[in-house]
């Protein structure tokens, strides 16, 4: 039995009740040699802005499970057999027009629940420096601008 010579995946992940499982099933699909491209919000290698990231994604969310961390991307990849050829670390997931993205604009994409909208504009307003930092956090009279770090991450199946 042969398999995909590649997996694309995108934006989907930190939806995942186990990353483990996901990458399992991808090797699972693979043939030996094929390659496994993922592209999802991802963090640094920071707990505390972790933490701080994941809170807001499920405010946004509840359907949100955890943005892996840049080296939770590459531990899992090694772990599940993948030689990783590729990786693109980026602190700031572009707007819907290749600027920073409007906070406003993000909730309503998906429909954030009216409920949660206060508290997550709370937390954008009053981040802490590393928050501010970590997500790019412009404000702007009524406006917040910001973008979400991302990873693009390239394995091959050993």
């Amino acid at each position: 039995v042969t398999g995909f010579d590649i997996v694309v995946v995108r934006l989907a992940p930190h939806h995942f009740p186990s990353i483990d499982m996901f990458l399992a099933g991808c090797r699972r699909a693979l043939c030996l040699g094929g390659e496994l491209l993922v592209s999802d919000t991802a963090t640094p290698d920071d707990l505390h802005l972790n933490r701080q990231i994941d809170e807001i994604e499920t405010l946004r969310d509840p359907s949100h499970v955890h943005n892996l961390s840049y080296g939770e991307w590459r531990a899992g990849f090694e772990r599940h057999g993948f030689k990783v050829t590729h990786v693109d670390e980026r602190a700031d997931w572009a707007g819907e027009h290749g600027d920073r993205m409007d906070f406003d604009t993000w909730v309503e994409r998906i429909n954030t629940p009216v409920a949660n909208r206060p508290e997550l504009r709370r937390r954008f307003i009053e981040a802490d420096e590393k928050l501010r930092a970590g997500l790019r956090i412009q404000l702007i009279g009524n406006q917040i601008g910001f973008g979400l770090p991302r990873i693009t991450i390239l394995g091959i199946k050993r």
